[in-house]
């Protein structure tokens, strides 16, 4: 048994004015970013400030971008300073995940941010992608172990600003949808089944105002979804289906957006059976459902003002006597007739009939999320995602 963790987002506020000693002496830790090449009067806002730009200055030589100190202080304060080396989206977020698990290494409670040197627009890109990173740092991850280490964990993250404050409504949301996602994805198989996966997203739903509703196997049938039956045939229990989550901020109306997403649970590739390495961790191919899931929720709790569904296409692929076969031939919901020639495509079977299904509703919009294949790996490494449009 498992139930939903508290997504409540970490208690984060934001100190206007320059920031004081007295405000850096309340603080556990203090994460500081400036640019590349900081001016002269920069160091002379900061404790300590011909220390640090010394620091700064041996470690740049050294081809290091980043330096720890700590403050003459009763908490002995820990500083951490980073250039702001931030490129890409991407790059920046891997940036800031580092920076913040640099800094929760002596595991402080609380965390003080502080950027200085930098014009609007990329001072709000680094607080955002930091927070975000702090949110997921805070976030606690399903853990299953006998014996589990105790340590403080980030409770409280201070903004530290003499610049305007930045809208936190929208990172905070960002958040939640992270953390909705990683927690699903982190759950092992024998936990999460289908019938545990329904009955959880059903206590999500219930907390923003989010109907749904379940196109079980005997319905799925009626509507001619052969290909995603074909998939779910091998299961053991009969608890695969398409749900449907409806998210209606001005009543009944066609949806602007709708989100589709991958719900397989375990994959064992089927008959054709995967390798070892490339099973282990395909309780992970569900990340696509439980990707546009935490996609509507975080939508939702922004109280956006256009309606919204989710599908998310929910079963195992799995081996055993009635699992489908290659060869086979499969009529799929919209009419089309496919040839199975390996089994462990098994996201393409269940994702036409859903998007055939989700078609049927005239959406404005479509975005589909899955983990399709490992050839998008190979072709584009984990750095990328590959899109089609």
């Amino acid at each position: 048994m498992i139930n939903l963790p508290d997504f409540t987002p970490l208690k984060t506020t934001q100190v206007a004015g320059h920031t004081t000693r007295k405000t850096l002496d309340s603080l556990d830790h203090a994460l500081i970013i400036i640019p590349k090449n900081p001016p002269e009067l920069l160091f002379k806002h900061l404790p300590q400030g011909q220390q640090i730009k010394r620091i700064l200055q041996k470690k740049s030589r050294a081809g290091e971008e980043i330096a720890h100190l700590r403050i003459n202080n009763a908490k002995a304060t820990t500083i951490t300073i980073s250039f702001n080396t931030a490129g890409t989206t991407y790059n920046q977020l891997c940036w800031a995940r580092n920076l913040i698990a640099a800094c929760n290494h002596e595991n402080p409670s609380n965390l003080g941010l502080l950027v200085l040197g930098l014009n609007e627009l990329d001072r709000i890109k680094v607080v955002s992608a930091l927070t975000v990173a702090a949110e997921a740092e805070a976030f606690k991850l399903p853990v299953f172990k006998t014996k589990t280490k105790t340590k403080t964990r980030l409770k409280h993250l201070r903004i530290l600003s003499s610049e305007s404050r930045i809208s936190l409504d929208s990172i905070q949301a960002q958040s939640l949808g992270n953390n909705i996602a990683r927690w699903f994805t982190a759950l092992p198989p024998n936990i999460l089944d289908a019938r545990k996966y329904f009955d959880l997203i059903d206590e999500l739903c219930g907390q923003y105002s989010i109907e749904h509703s379940i196109l079980n196997e005997s319905t799925l049938k009626k509507l001619g979804a052969n290909a995603f039956l074909a998939v779910s045939q091998g299961n053991a229990a009969r608890d695969a289906g398409i749900i449907k989550l409806k998210y209606r901020p001005n009543g009944e109306e066609p949806a602007d957006l709708m989100l589709i997403g991958k719900g397989i649970l375990f994959d064992t590739g089927g008959n054709n059976l995967k390798p070892f390495k490339s099973m282990l961790d395909m309780h992970m191919d569900m990340g696509g459902s439980a990707v546009a899931l935490g996609t509507l929720i975080a939508l939702a709790s922004l109280k956006v003002p256009y309606s919204i569904d989710a599908w998310l296409a929910v079963t195992e692929n799995r081996i055993s006597a009635t699992a489908y076969k290659s060869q086979d031939i499969i009529k799929s919901a919209n009419g089309t007739t496919i040839q199975v020639i390996h089994t462990d495509a098994e996201g393409r079977m269940v994702l036409a009939d859903t998007l055939a299904l989700a078609a049927r509703e005239n959406p404005k919009i479509i975005i589909d999320y899955a983990t399709l294949t490992g050839t998008c790996v190979s072709a584009l490494t984990e750095r990328y995602s590959g899109i089609f449009s």
